[in-house]
C-alpha cells in the first residue's frame, strides 16, 4: 500500500512543490526595511561563540539613522529611516534626488512615494527624467 501512495505522492506533489521552493528563492525582506532606505541591507542572524566555543543565537541589526536629506526637485527637507551604507551611497550619486530616481528596486513604500512626488513636479515643470 505505501508504494502506491509514494508513486502519486510523487506525481500529484511535486510540481506544487517545485513552485512552493521556486517563490521561496526571493529574498525575505523585514517590514522595517520597507519603510526606510536600508541599500540592501537587513537584520541578520548567526552565533555569539563564548570562548568554549558554546554557540547561542544572536541578532545583526543593521547601523541605521533617521536622516532629513534636502531635495533640490522638491525644495524641501525630506525625512528617511535609513543606514550608513545608503546615505554613502546618496552622497556619491549627487543627493536624494539621483538616488531615488537612478534606483529602480528600491523595496521602499517610503521611497516609492516620495519618487512619485519628485516625478509629479518634474512633470509640473516640463522637465522629463
Amino acid at each position: 500500500m505505501n508504494s502506491i501512495f509514494q508513486g502519486l505522492r510523487t506525481r500529484v506533489v511535486a510540481p506544487v512543490w517545485r513552485d512552493f521552493l521556486r517563490k521561496q528563492k526571493k529574498p525575505l525582506i523585514s517590514n522595517r526595511s520597507k519603510m526606510g532606505l536600508y541599500e540592501k541591507r537587513d537584520v541578520r542572524t548567526g552565533n555569539r561563540h563564548t570562548f568554549s566555543d558554546k554557540k547561542t543565537r544572536r541578532v545583526f541589526k543593521p547601523n541605521r539613522i533617521h536622516k532629513r536629506v534636502w531635495s533640490d526637485i522638491l525644495q524641501d527637507w525630506v525625512g528617511f529611516d535609513m543606514t550608513a551604507a545608503a546615505l554613502k551611497t546618496i552622497d556619491k550619486v549627487g543627493g536624494i534626488d539621483n538616488y531615488l530616481l537612478r534606483y529602480r528596486n528600491l523595496q521602499s513604500f517610503h521611497g516609492e512615494r516620495v519618487r512619485e512626488k519628485l516625478y509629479a513636479k518634474l512633470r509640473e515643470q516640463g522637465r522629463t527624467h
